[in-house]
């Protein structure tokens, strides 16, 4: 008859070999190796086999079966919900996790159908859910359910645990789609007690979706693509967890010196003196400069990025597009604003127009067209996007500066498809013209391939399209 200690090996043994029934080959080799290795004499493997420590070993694979096993069936749970609301596949799931002492799954999926959004400026995905998981008591307990938008789901990357936030419990990231010059990134988290979608300050507002990678040390490295074809021209951002938010913060290792001579040679061929900046200012690896130009009669507006120890020259010219930099580069609104916080009233009209066509970043149409200075005054033309994807159109906006704010004069809904400029062909801008029976100036696309005469014109006491 066996002792207890013997019984209590047998017991643990047979419930580990029981639980792993699909490896019991590769187990008995193991163990049958192990014994012939260091019981030469043939003594008793019963008496050789640490009792508390195979029990500790069987109940680590029992657990590590029993949440493979629950993680299986909650995946398959979301699956089938997905394929029920038209999205299938849309989908993903963290591996099992074991993070900052807990064992942990996350999963994501779409709200509603793919491709149920049908107007050009909406997004093409749903909001989405993510929920998340902690292993207590032998099953996963539902932690927390957070719904926001993040983008596509799945095709590329999945979800993972990171540490960017200080807080306690690991943060997920989630990363989706996946193209030549988009991954879609965002971080779930309990930082400051409850789990959501961590905004980023991107673009012209917080958003939950942005596209980045996390780079390691808190630092997520965030992008922007003008072109959204991998055709650049690309800038970077890197951001840190501060006060609620991914927030602007210095680029890793030596930063180029904020020195206005720098700023110049960057901006011209550093050679000749092209450039004359009379004020500036660096943050975040970003600078602008503002000043006067050879060959330009108002004031040079510089954008620069910092690329290693030296500036490297975005953009340079009249500053009348100001409004829509943070649509086109990687320098959120609220950066741009600290930039330009010192140069006075010649930027404000510009960059004014930055709350008249805010967008909300990664999704809508890009919308870039400049300040219109005509008789003195300051106008600016805003097109909006209308209709369905099969059946787009455009409106538009006229807007007066008053010395202090965009007031709108007028909408022109219905717009023909010569003046829409999400239309035109090879891009298009607005010019003002002289338009008879009128003081004020009217408005004509122009573009390498305009031949229209339409205009938005006020002449005879309204706002309308003019052939």
């Amino acid at each position: 008859m066996l002792d207890a200690a013997t019984s209590r090996v047998h017991s643990a043994a047979m419930r580990l070999l029981t639980l792993l029934a699909a490896t019991a080959t590769f187990l008995a080799v193991a163990f049958c190796s192990a014994a012939a290795a260091s019981n030469p004499s043939g003594s008793s493997l019963d008496q050789r086999i640490n009792t508390d420590a195979l029990e500790r070993s069987a109940r680590q694979f029992k657990a590590s079966a029993q949440q493979a096993a629950g993680a299986r069936a909650l995946v398959k749970q979301l699956a089938a919900h997905e394929a029920a609301l038209k999205a299938p596949g849309e989908y993903q799931a963290s591996p099992v996790v074991g993070a900052n002492g807990g064992v942990w799954l996350v999963l994501e999926g779409a709200d509603a159908a793919i491709g149920a959004n049908s107007e050009v400026n909406t997004s093409p995905y749903p909001d989405g859910t993510v929920e998340i998981y902690r292993w207590t008591s032998a099953r996963w307990s539902a932690d927390a359910v957070v719904r926001a938008y993040f983008g596509p789901v799945g095709g590329c990357c999945g979800i993972s645990a990171a540490s960017l936030t200080g807080s306690r419990d690991p943060d997920f990231e989630l990363i989706g789609g996946g193209a030549a010059d988009t991954q879609w990134f965002a971080v779930v988290s309990d930082v400051g007690g409850r789990w959501h979608a961590v905004p980023f300050d991107y673009g012209y507002s917080n958003t939950t979706v942005v596209n980045a990678y996390a780079v390691g040390h808190g630092r997520v490295e965030t992008a922007v693509d003008a072109s959204s074809s991998a055709g650049g021209p690309t800038t970077f951002l890197y951001e840190t967890y501060q006060d609620g938010a991914f927030r602007p913060a210095p680029p890793p290792g030596r930063s180029p010196p904020c020195d206005v001579s720098d700023l110049e040679s960057a901006a011209g061929d550093a050679q000749l003196q092209v450039f004359e900046f009379t004020k500036f200012a660096c943050a975040d690896g970003w600078a602008m400069a503002i000043g006067s130009g050879a060959g330009y009669s108002g004031p040079v507006v510089g954008l620069f990025e910092a690329d290693g120890a030296h500036w490297r020259s975005v953009e340079v010219d009249n500053g009348a597009s100001l409004g829509s930099d943070p649509g086109v580069y990687d320098i959120p609104l609220s950066l741009l604003a600290q930039l330009t916080g010192g140069f006075g009233a010649a930027v404000k009209p510009a960059l004014a127009t930055a709350q008249l066509i805010a967008a909300s970043a990664m999704s809508g149409y890009l919308y870039v067209n400049g300040v219109i200075t005509a008789d003195g005054a300051d106008w600016y033309v805003k097109e909006t996007a209308t209709g369905s994807v099969a059946s787009p159109g455009a409106e538009a906006e006229i807007y007066r500066w008053s010395g202090s704010t965009w007031v709108l004069q007028s909408r022109v809904d219905d717009l023909p498809n010569s003046l829409n400029y999400f239309r035109a062909l090879s891009g298009g801008w607005f010019e003002a013209v002289n338009v008879p029976g009128t003081r004020d100036p009217g408005f004509k696309m122009q573009g390498p391939n305009s031949l229209s005469s339409a205009t938005l014109t006020n002449a005879g006491g309204s706002w309308h399209v003019a052939s």
